[in-house]
């Protein structure tokens, strides 16, 4: 047999055909971690507009409830002070 077919040809084949498998496999893997790890530094970044939006009804409360009682204690004040005179 010549070197050019024996089953050296052949092996060499399948092992080029194991190296495009193993590099195909490598890439899926590679975008998958890829993808986790997306996926991994978004999840923080959804609570921020929870956060946000948290904060921004507690500070309108808070400016309410300070409206309100700043109207009352104009409103009482200036009846105790009608009632006196």
């Amino acid at each position: 047999m010549s070197p050019s077919r024996g089953p050296s040809r052949a092996s060499t084949s399948w092992g080029a055909s194991q190296v495009f498998v193993w590099i195909g496999a490598l890439k899926i893997t590679a975008g998958s971690a890829g993808a986790a790890l997306a996926g991994a530094m978004v999840v923080p970044m959804t609570h921020l507009p929870l956060h946000l939006a948290s904060a921004l009804i507690a500070v309108t409360v808070g400016a309410s409830l300070f409206d309100r009682r700043r109207e009352r204690s104009q409103t009482t004040g200036s009846v105790w002070s009608r009632a006196r005179h």
